[in-house]
Formats: structure tokens, sequence, C-alpha cells
């Protein structure tokens, strides 16, 4: 258990990174031209980002067919170390 978060406890808030949380699983809500960051694992290990051109799931959920700084696609199920960054139309 993490200092002040009960391992039961189901009450959902809005972190800083737009993510909708529930303990420590984000979910992910996104849109086609939205940004999908993921923080780097290491110390000193940058963040990577891509656009989100597809959301295969149901009602912006994952998986995410995205495009990577470096031009090469995926498909993604983010984790944890992630966040949406979401643009206006």
């Amino acid at each position: 258990m993490r200092f002040g978060v009960r391992a039961n406890d189901t009450h959902k808030h809005r972190d800083e990174r737009n993510a909708v949380t529930s303990g420590e699983h984000p979910t992910f809500r996104a849109k086609p031209g939205d940004r999908l960051v993921v923080r780097g694992h290491h110390l000193g290990e940058p963040e990577q980002d891509g656009e989100i051109l597809k959301v295969v799931g149901d009602d912006g959920a994952p998986p995410y067919l995205i495009r990577w700084e470096d031009g090469h696609e995926s498909e993604v199920f983010p984790g944890p170390d992630a966040y949406i960054q979401h643009f206006e139309d």
C-alpha cells in the first residue's frame, strides 16, 4: 500500500496528466490527433511521444495506432508511465 492510498480505494479522480485514475491504474480516453507521451524509464532518459492516428478500442480506450517521432507506427496499450495530451479541434 502506498502512503495515503488505500488498496480498496475505488474513488476516481483526474490527475495532472489528463488521465482518469483509480488507484494506480490510469483509464485512457483519446481521439485521433491527440498525442501519447511515454516517460523515460531511467534517469536522464527522454520522453517519447507520438501522434494517435487511430483509436482501436471503444469510446477512446486503447489500443491506439501511434506514429512515433521517428516515423514508425505501432499499436500500443499504454502503461502507467504514459499520458495523453489532448488538443482542441
